[in-house]
């Protein structure tokens, strides 16, 4: 396989990891409360930085543990639109961020994408 079709293809699952990231979450990514109790686990795509947000909520990475793909990573190998879980305070303090792929493979056939980002592809057949 040539270069450029490698790297149309790395292109193609980075858009499917992208649009994954726009898809649904899981927990409240509430972190208003300033209370100190237990821990919760959001799960999200990064929306933005200056800490990290999560599900357009704040949670402050001062002490937070960045891991990739199960290795411990820095929080600038984050990218806005991947898809983490985040385990903190209810005070918005980010103990642990985790990112691994959604998906990987060969996309197979021609991508049936828009210019809105919706779309089809097949990827391993």
């Amino acid at each position: 396989m040539n270069s450029k079709k490698m790297m149309m293809i790395g292109s193609m699952v980075g858009l499917v990891a992208g649009m994954a990231a726009c898809g649904g979450n899981s927990g409240s990514g509430d972190n208003s409360s300033g209370s100190t109790a237990s821990a919760k686990y959001i799960k999200g795509p990064i929306t933005a930085f200056g800490s990290v947000y999560v599900n357009g909520s704040r949670y402050n990475t001062d002490s937070a543990t960045v891991y990739i793909e199960g290795n411990q990573g820095k929080e600038s190998d984050l990218r806005v639109g991947m898809m983490v879980s985040v385990e903190a305070s209810a005070d918005g303090k980010a103990k642990s961020i985790h990112f691994s792929d959604e998906l990987e493979g060969i996309v197979v056939g021609k991508p049936n994408i828009g210019a809105d980002g919706i779309g089809s592809m097949m990827v391993m057949g």
